[in-house]
């Protein structure tokens, strides 16, 4: 049996997150340490999991 799958494409969370800090005036290095954070924070969450 032939199957169609739609591919949907999700949006860029990178984009949102620029819109966000730009509506904030964060620096480069502001928004470089936010994405880090970001970035930490999943990683401990995904830890807990395990």
């Amino acid at each position: 049996m032939n199957q169609t799958r739609l591919k949907f494409r999700q949006p860029d969370p990178r984009a949102l997150d620029d819109i966000v800090f730009d509506v904030l005036g964060l620096t480069a290095g502001e928004r470089e340490v936010m994405k880090r954070l970001s970035s930490l924070s999943a990683q401990l969450e995904k830890a807990k999991s395990v």
